[in-house]
């Protein structure tokens, strides 16, 4: 029996995130002499990208397609295709496969096809279609992915606004144990007192949990915040501010080092930018501690610390 013709449409799209899989920006067929996907020869079988609607499963890729006889007429009834994503463009695996007969109505069709999470790591992955008894169409067709999913691609730049991490005051601890530092605590602001008659400055420092790598790129702290308020600024104020980066188990660089008073009485902020030939973080070197000398003329008065915010970037 003569061999029945196809021209097909298919729509399929990679996601890296999700299962890592679903659909591009809509587009129209390429015109005839941009074709892709046309087997040498009659007979064959052709393939171009469409859109479609976006994946609403985890565990399934969603394909839709046109299919019409040589004519360019729309057909309708079920037809036996078989659909495979491959890790190569020529023999390789095929890592997600469907095998079935599709219902067309007006030329139109869909189909889900199985594929765990697991096949889909962000790798370059091909599309290959054979339609009744026509063989595997060549050269298979490249998934692309959207703009936004190239993102999650190995080593892809992630790129986009810049990035906060607060830490509340509550974290603070005294600079050596023997310190006669004091704080009360009131929501989640601390106020700290100097614990005895002595006048002078008394140092307290708060411990920095920040991812150093992420989504595979070095983190780099361009700035801090510290949220203070003096109860008597000309009593009682933050004398010194310095973030440092550790190196090594006993020695680290100073990503500042600020000597400004800071004696406002009511509640404000101050922010100190970092030395930018040392404030990139990485897998060895990414413990950050901030360290902050409180100035007293009395045990009465206080400084209230409500905590810092660090901002952090990924690409640079």
């Amino acid at each position: 029996m003569k061999r029945q013709l196809f021209f097909i449409s298919i729509l399929v799209t990679l996601l890296g995130i999700a299962l890592a899989a679903g659909l591009s920006l809509a587009q129209e067929p390429q015109p005839p002499e941009g074709e892709v996907g046309q087997e040498a020869g009659a007979g064959g079988t052709s393939v171009e990208e469409e859109t479609g609607p976006a994946v609403t499963t985890l565990s399934y890729v969603p394909i839709q397609g046109r299919l019409t006889d040589a004519a360019g007429n729309m057909l309708n009834g079920d037809y036996p295709i078989v659909a495979n994503i491959y890790d190569a463009l020529s023999g390789g695996t095929a890592v997600c496969s469907y095998d079935g007969t599709v219902s067309v109505s007006n030329g139109l069709f869909m189909i889900n096809m199985l594929c765990w999470n697991q096949a889909i790591t962000g790798q370059q992955l091909y599309l290959g279609v054979k339609v009744g008894d026509d063989p595997e169409m060549t050269p298979r067709q490249p998934i692309n992915p959207v703009p936004y999913a190239i993102t999650v691609y190995p080593g892809a730049v992630i790129k986009g606004d810049t990035s906060y991490v607060f830490v509340p005051s509550a974290e603070f601890v005294k600079n050596t144990s023997d310190d006669s530092t004091r704080w009360t605590s009131s929501g989640g602001s601390t106020n700290f007192y100097a614990g005895s008659a002595t006048v002078g400055t008394r140092h307290i420092r708060l411990p920095i949990t920040i991812p150093a790598v992420l989504y595979g790129q070095p983190v780099r702290v361009t700035w801090i915040r510290v949220y203070y308020k003096c109860q008597d600024g000309a009593n009682a104020y933050i004398s010194e501010t310095e973030l440092y980066k550790q190196t090594d188990a006993d020695s680290f660089v100073s990503l500042f080092d600020d000597t400004t008073n800071q004696q406002d009485n009511t509640a404000t902020n101050y922010d100190l930018a970092t030395d930018s030939a040392l404030n990139t973080l990485s897998q060895s070197q990414g413990i950050i501690t901030l360290r902050l000398g409180l100035f007293f003329n009395n045990d009465s008065d206080y400084v209230t610390i409500g905590g810092v915010r660090l901002t952090v970037q990924t690409t640079y």
